[in-house]
């Protein structure tokens, strides 16, 4: 009797044990699981759609988590839409591009870009890299960018509106106040260099207390114009001045600025 008294002892100590490794295990699994799912939030670089690895110019995308807004430029024009997020599955959805023509091979990759986006039935990050899959294969992978930096231009009359805005990816000009009519084209490399140059020699944190050389616009004798730098989440701007005459230390800047917009114009 004794012995029997003993064996169940035993029995019981062991499986009350195993049922606790059942747990733990479980509970590590589970934290696991919580910890590889990230937030899908931020500015990615496209590394791969499909199997190709090399683009004619840089694919860019960005999450909005507070909104649920995604965005990007799509190798020929900038596009915009809504994503959602149910644990590891993504939508992407309603989708608006602005109706610029690029060349046929740019267009190519634009289509597959945007094929492969709206598509996507889940994802994954690993070390920073976005990767978006359809039917268990990998089918866009996305590098998060470190920082994002945006130039824009804007003057504006009573009867008339104008906005420049230049990322290293793309130039955009729109002269609709409600940004849905845009024309965007890619910024070259020489161009996004020279305009970091420029960019390096202002103080962005005084922009906002420079004073204009004229204020004619108050009178409706010119345009009235504003310069804005992002640098990610921080809005550097300007008082407004007159288009044409702007503070003479961001001066160099904004001709620049309407020089690639002219340019753009005439290609």
């Amino acid at each position: 009797m004794k012995t029997m008294k003993l064996i169940t002892l035993i029995l019981t100590v062991f499986f009350l044990k195993s049922c606790g490794n059942t747990k733990e295990i479980a509970s590590t699994q589970n934290n696991k699981s919580i910890q590889n799912m990230e937030v899908v939030s931020g500015a990615y670089e496209i590394a791969k759609i499909g199997a190709d690895d090399i683009f004619p110019v840089e694919l860019s995308l960005e999450f909005d988590s507070k909104t649920n807004k995604v965005s990007g430029f799509s190798g020929c024009n900038n596009f915009t839409g809504t994503y959602s997020i149910d644990g590891s599955h993504i939508s992407v959805s309603q989708l608006i591009t602005t109706q610029a023509f690029c060349k046929p091979k740019i267009n190519q990759f634009e289509r597959k870009f945007l094929e492969y986006l709206t598509n996507a039935s889940s994802y994954k990050i690993v070390n920073d890299e976005l990767i978006l899959i359809r039917d268990n294969k990998d089918t866009l992978h996305a590098n998060k960018r470190k920082s994002k930096t945006v130039f824009t231009y804007q003057q504006t009359t009573r009867g008339f509106f104008e906005k420049i805005w230049v990322t290293k990816d793309s130039i955009t000009i729109s002269n609709d106040r409600d940004l849905i009519d845009t024309k965007a084209a890619v910024c070259n490399e020489e161009d996004w260099e020279l305009l970091m140059s420029l960019y390096k020699n202002i103080d962005v944190n005084t922009i906002s207390e420079l004073e204009p050389p004229s204020k004619t616009f108050q009178f409706d004798a010119a345009a009235m114009a504003t310069v804005e730098i992002d640098i990610d989440s921080d809005n550097y701007k300007t008082k407004i001045f007159d288009h044409g005459r702007p503070p003479k230390s961001i001066e160099e800047l904004v001709n620049k600025l309407l020089s690639m917009k002219k340019m753009m114009l005439k290609e």
